[in-house]
């Protein structure tokens, strides 16, 4: 399914920026084997990575791409459905205070935390989040860094369509923590950046522009019309309707989709924006992602 997806993502460059694309054609290469269910991969400073395994290990690639048979963290997670350990995002003041954190599901609830990398082992410093739902379909779990270096964290609707637009939950969002919550010694009040979301697995701001883009699974058929899936442009205060309304049906009073994906079979990787010197300014008419992920057992790149 990797290679599809990566497949997919050099048509969209291809189509978006011919010149480009005759010049340097993706080119898949696999970095790594043997990982089970990798869902994350984030870069340290030093160029090494570290990949989440949705049992619950947090595996390291040295820089010459090689895999450590040791795990640098055993993560005690609720591994049912779609659950397990998920995000992983480095602190942007990584080489001062090596902070990573992690986002995953238990058997009473989300958890984000804070940990530290000492001495090849990433050691628990403090829990940020709690009070987030969690199911066995539609966690969601990506978390990543933005502007401002606030913390940002995609919440599902657990299965539960109707907390994606319940005030009171933390379900169903996509949620924000200031550089002050997440480095504190505390549980943190998340921000509520958005609401109305069911199931969504990635993010990224685009070059030039700040906007923030995120792709949504939509319905299966058990919970609306199946085959929508969407990309939406993100907006502080946003309502992007699920449960009540879904793709192709109008949007009264929510946010509309940026573009929708008629797939039954395969889900939207996580967006990431290709070098904005080599795709040129970033235009209403020049919005091309790039998709480069784990999956299955193995980690692929595109080059």
């Amino acid at each position: 399914m990797t290679r599809r997806l990566l497949a997919a993502a050099g048509a969209l460059l291809a189509a978006a920026h011919p010149a480009v694309a005759a010049a340097s054609t993706p080119r898949v290469t696999t970095v790594a084997r043997g990982l089970e269910v990798p869902w994350e991969i984030a870069f340290l400073p030093d160029g090494r990575a570290l990949v989440t395994e949705r049992p619950g290990r947090v595996r390291m690639l040295t820089r010459a791409g090689h895999l450590r048979r040791a795990a640098v963290a055993r993560i005690a997670v609720a591994p049912v459905g779609e659950g397990g350990l998920l995000g992983l995002a480095v602190d942007p003041a990584f080489r001062r205070n090596r902070f990573v954190y992690l986002y995953y599901t238990t058997y009473t609830g989300m958890r984000l935390e804070r940990r530290r990398l000492v001495h090849g082992k990433l050691v628990r410093d403090q829990g940020l989040i709690r009070g987030i739902a969690a199911g066995t379909v539609h966690d969601s779990g990506r978390i990543a860094f933005g502007p401002r270096r606030r913390l940002y964290i995609s919440t599902g609707d657990a299965g539960r369509g109707e907390l994606a637009q319940d005030p009171t939950s933390l379900n169903g969002k996509f949620l924000v923590l200031t550089t002050r919550q997440y480095h504190g010694r505390r549980l943190a009040d998340p921000t509520v950046y958005s609401t109305g979301h069911r199931n969504s697995q990635g993010f990224a701001w685009q070059p030039g522009t700040g906007r923030m883009y995120a792709t949504e699974h939509g319905p299966t058929g058990f919970d609306g019309p199946e085959g929508w899936d969407e990309v939406n442009l993100i907006r502080r205060g946003g309502n992007y309707g699920w449960p009540s309304s879904s793709v192709p049906r109008s949007r009264r009073r929510s946010s509309p989709p940026y573009g929708c994906i008629p797939s039954r079979s395969h889900r939207p990787a996580p967006p990431s924006f290709a070098d904005p010197a080599r795709l040129g300014p970033a235009t209403s008419s020049s919005r091309a992602c790039a998709a480069g992920s784990c999956g299955g057992s193995s980690c692929a790149a595109t080059r």
